[in-house]
């Protein structure tokens, strides 16, 4: 049995947290408050998280095996009940549900199909990820050749990079040439980039390079150059995400979506000490398992702060800590509540001591 590598959840819950506090700063009401003015200037890179997450997601499409109508089901099964939970505890907590609300239920928020937000703004990035993942997943099950496969995800990459880094600065759900949605272009261009990655690792540096990539496997010269390396590139994106641009617009912002793409390799390989040692345990796994949901929940804090600025129009109240923690328990609590039941059930599912049908009837009942 392979060994688990738990240390790529950490980067899932880090860049969970990154967005929330990213938005926190610039899209809720605290954006106007002035002790806060020198902190947002300082994050508008942290919403690079977002293209890290479709590095990661690629990166880990390239390996699924599955058939093209069980990766359907195996992401409906995955991102749809939480999606459906959120919107119905925004209703439940008083938002006003919209038309849209239906699109993002049909994961066509963000497609160009429907561009609006709805109750649940950052779900964009779940409907972008399930519709991209299955064009590319239907390319990789059937594109067998490999110089035409990678030929293919190397044009689209460069295609669709270039008209992002071409439009970073619009307004993030516009439509360019009158129906190409800019979060579809995010996604068609990073998702094929973590693909790309794949192919790398697998197919160049794992056959070659093995014995020099693992930390478990390579000699004490390596351990320490590749632990050196890793935390260098971990250095370079955290401080990508909480700084101003340094290299000027659209330098910056091509270095570090690479430069995570290396520390991406680096943690699925567990070069260094870091990926290898400290962060690979079941804790972080665990906070990798509630990354989705306070990343997908995080619109209903946006609700509270907005109700606990208009009883502090002053900008006091509740400090950045605070909310951050809020984020994490709300994103916990999902967890409990949608994740880990969905997780046990599909467990008796598999095992043939459960009927779906007859679940749901009982539930129903109760």
């Amino acid at each position: 049995m392979k060994e688990k590598n738990y240390s790529i959840q950490f980067l899932r819950f880090l860049l969970a947290i990154i967005i929330c506090y990213g938005h926190f700063l610039w899209v809720t009401p605290y954006q106007n408050v002035e002790m806060y003015a020198n902190l947002k200037a300082h994050c508008a890179n942290s919403f690079f998280a977002v293209e890290y997450f479709f590095i990661i997601s690629g990166y880990f499409l390239f390996f699924s095996s599955r058939t093209i109508k069980d990766f359907v089901k195996q992401k409906i099964i995955r991102i749809w009940p939480l999606l459906a939970f959120s919107i119905l505890v925004g209703i439940c907590i008083g938002m006003k549900a919209k038309s849209c609300d239906l699109a993002t239920l049909f994961f066509l928020q963000g497609t160009g199909i429907s561009q609006k937000g709805g109750l649940n703004g950052p779900a964009w990035f779940v409907c972008v990820l399930f519709w991209v993942s299955l064009i590319y997943h239907i390319v990789l099950k059937n594109m067998t050749n490999k110089i035409k496969r990678n030929i293919f995800f190397l044009s689209v990459f460069l295609v669709s990079f270039f008209l992002l880094i071409k439009n970073l600065f619009i307004f993030p759900r516009a439509i360019m040439f009158g129906f190409l949605s800019i979060m579809m272009v995010r996604g068609f261009a990073c998702i094929a980039l973590g693909v790309l990655c794949a192919i790398l690792n697998k197919e160049i540096l794992i056959p070659k390079l093995s014995k020099k990539l693992s930390f478990d496997s390579c000699n004490n010269f390596f351990k320490i150059l590749n632990s050196t390396i890793e935390i260098l590139l971990f250095s370079v994106v955290m401080y990508y995400c909480f700084s101003i641009k340094t290299f000027g617009y659209p330098y910056d912002q091509i270095l570090v979506i690479f430069v995570f793409c290396a520390l991406v390799l680096s943690f699925v390989n567990k070069s260094g000490v870091l990926s290898a040692r400290i962060l690979n345990n079941k804790f972080v796994n665990f906070l990798g398992e509630i990354s989705f949901p306070i990343y997908l929940m995080q619109y209903i804090v946006f609700f509270e702060i907005s109700k606990s600025y208009s009883r502090h129009l002053d900008g006091g109240g509740h400090s950045i800590a605070y909310w951050m923690i809020y984020f994490i328990v709300v994103g916990i609590l999902a967890y409990f509540i949608v994740e880990k039941p969905k997780e046990l059930l599909i467990k008796k599912m598999e095992k043939g001591n459960i009927n779906l049908k007859d679940y749901v009837i009982k539930f129903i009942k109760k």
